[in-house]
């Protein structure tokens, strides 16, 4: 998936630990593989998967005391293949090292897709599931990313169900400029905690953008308020 594992520090007390990760409205328990300057990777206590998660969406990490740290890692009860995963060397070189591998992307705590990561543009990133087709993702809403171990399919689909195939849509580098082409669109907007709202896109401008819903009012939206957009 990368190309080598990156060598921590020597003396980095973190690692290897055992923590409790505080992210908006959820937390995670987890064991700590490399600490980063933009990015924090750790191995879920839960499903025992590698997860990156950008220094930006973290609201603190408590760590637990050794003892639980050295359990939790030789407890796992993983297969050799799967402790060895590589660790990437920042946020964007692991965007572009897990683009089409099976995974799992979490906006929030309610919000969690599952697909192939497609693309990676200058300030989002393109998402493609079986169940919501293409998303569009920027990178300051994306809480964490976990690949699947090799060989997962997802909702166990064959190839023929869920090819991975290029996409038609026309891509612009910025999410804003990206908004302007899906003009006139219908599209599902993601705003984290609040509810979804849908409708046809309408212009964007210096930063909002705005969309008519089915009753034919119009919502005024700032972009950076978008955690995603389907379409």
């Amino acid at each position: 998936m990368f190309g080598g594992r990156l060598t921590l520090e020597a003396g980095n007390s973190w690692f290897g630990r055992s923590v409790m990760i505080q992210l908006d409205g959820w937390e995670m328990e987890a064991t700590v593989e490399a600490r980063l300057k933009d990015m924090l990777v750790v191995r879920e206590r839960a499903k025992g998967r590698i997860v990156y998660i950008p220094w930006h969406q973290v609201r603190g990490v408590k760590a637990y005391p050794s003892a639980d740290g050295a359990a939790m890692a030789s407890g796992s009860g993983l297969a050799e293949a799967h402790k060895a995963e590589i660790v990437p060397n920042g946020y964007r070189a692991m965007l572009q090292g897990v683009k089409g591998s099976y995974s799992e992307v979490r906006l929030s705590r309610l919000h969690v897709l599952h697909g192939y990561l497609a693309g990676v543009m200058n300030d989002f990133s393109i998402f493609c599931t079986p169940l919501h087709g293409a998303v569009l993702i920027p990178m300051h809403h994306l809480q964490a990313l976990s690949p699947y171990f090799p060989g997962t399919a997802p909702y166990r689909l064959g190839q023929e169900q869920f090819p991975l195939r290029p996409l038609t849509l026309g891509l612009a580098r910025n999410f804003e400029q990206q908004l302007e082409r899906l003009e006139g669109e219908m599209a599902v907007i993601c705003r984290g905690g609040l509810p979804d709202c849908s409708g046809v896109v309408g212009p964007s401008k210096d930063g909002m953008m705005t969309m008519t819903e089915a009753d034919g009012q119009e919502i005024l939206l700032p972009v950076s308020a978008i955690h995603a957009l389907f379409i």
